[in-house]
């Protein structure tokens, strides 16, 4: 993902992007998202969702270790949250997969 887009997540879930260009020992996001352009949206509208179920219900913060991308897989990986959010993150990642398909 280009850094334009990144620093815009970044400014908006701060908290959630915490470790972004961190040290190898604490995420695998030392050097950025590594996705394309097109996943902005639907990050965006991912974190949106965590950080207002970490916002409403005070679990512990969401804070991502790594995004990935292959084969048209979507997976992210992270600390904290609940149980909600867990599901959460698993819709996001059929719903990305199912999307994939139908383009394909």
């Amino acid at each position: 993902m280009n850094k334009l887009l990144e620093a815009q997540l970044i400014t908006r879930y701060p908290l959630i992007l915490k470790e972004m260009y961190g040290s190898w020992n604490n995420t695998c996001l030392t050097e950025g998202i590594n996705v394309d352009d097109e996943m902005y949206p639907f990050l965006d509208d991912l974190f949106c969702d965590i950080q207002q179920i970490v916002n409403e219900e005070g679990c512990e913060q969401v804070v991502a270790e790594e995004i990935t991308l292959e084969n048209d897989k979507f997976a992210f990986f992270y600390e904290g949250g609940n149980e909600k959010i867990f599901a959460l993150v698993d819709e996001y990642e059929a719903r990305w997969l199912r999307e994939a398909r139908a383009h394909a």
